[in-house]
């Protein structure tokens, strides 16, 4: 049997065939009583991603891309998987129709795997690349600082504030110059 056709994901194919022999062809048979339709699963999801206009504290704002090929026929829904670390995969939410969702309710200061599938009339897709994601927020505003003079310098202190639920990794502090400008310096804490 030899496969000649190229035909796009989700042609239906109504097909007739005649034989031939040394003597010429035969009559040409009756369609196929049935239609078959060429599909197949999605490609996975694209571009799974933080969604930092909407990530804070213990929320997680998600977003992706449909994958370049449904299958021949339409993407039905996308379903969510999230995994806190354990390996095991679970089921967020399933039977979404867009590509962003914003998952509640999460443990400030956990960190959270993420991986979408998309769904159509054939089955479902391979998962998109699994995401990695922190639940957590900008830290609290530090308390105003204390400056100490020590002879040739000054020392400037301050309590650390609430780390939001990620660790800070730096500081910058300000001092006001005699002609009443800030200048600015990083103080890096990894």
């Amino acid at each position: 049997m030899a496969t000649p056709f190229t035909l796009p994901w989700g042609a239906e194919i109504v097909a007739r065939v005649t034989a031939e022999n040394s003597y010429g062809p035969s009559l040409v048979s009756p369609p196929t009583a049935q239609r078959a339709i060429i599909l197949r699963v999605p490609d996975a999801p694209l571009g799974l991603a933080n969604n930092l206009q909407v990530t804070f504290g213990t929320l997680i704002g998600l977003t992706w891309a449909p994958g370049p090929q449904a299958g021949g026929t339409p993407v039905l829904d996308y379903t969510l998987w999230s995994d806190q670390g354990s390996g095991s995969y679970q089921p967020v939410v399933s039977g979404l129709a867009s590509t962003a969702y914003t998952v509640s309710g999460l443990s400030l200061g956990t960190s959270y795997t993420f991986r979408v599938q998309a769904r159509n009339a054939y089955g479902l897709s391979d998962f998109t690349y699994s995401v990695p994601i922190l639940a957590a927020q900008q830290p609290d505003v530090p308390s105003a600082p204390e400056t100490l003079f020590l002879r040739t310098s000054v020392k400037v202190s301050w309590l650390a504030p609430y780390n939001g639920g990620s660790p800070i990794t730096g500081y910058r502090v300000q001092l006001k110059q005699s002609d009443g400008i800030f200048s600015e310096n990083l103080i890096d804490c990894g």
